[in-house]
């Protein structure tokens, strides 16, 4: 019951993020529709996965998840890895 709860619960906030996310950002229209279809495929097939498993799993998996985006965060500000970037979509060759 609680995973599709927060998907509801959640609607209304993420459209907004959304809305803000769309203007500001360029972003090519295939990869905007293939970020929606992955967003809407893993809310209707996570809802079913999460639901049947123990809150001891989810928490030690939302942990983990939580502490590999940390790692990835701490590398990128140390320097030890590239972010950021000019390209707007899969198919685009930022100019030199």
């Amino acid at each position: 019951m609680l995973p599709g709860t927060s998907t509801v619960a959640n609607t209304i906030p993420v459209l907004v993020q959304a809305l803000i996310f769309i203007t500001v950002v360029e972003v090519e229209p295939t990869t905007l529709i293939l970020m929606l279809v992955s967003a809407a495929a893993g809310a209707i097939l996570g809802a079913g996965v999460v639901s049947k498993l123990p809150e001891k799993r989810i928490r030690l998996i939302m942990g983990f998840a939580l502490l590999v985006t940390a790692g990835f965060m701490f590398a990128r500000n140390m320097e030890w890895i590239q972010g950021g970037g000019t390209a707007i979509g899969f198919r685009t060759v930022p100019s030199c």
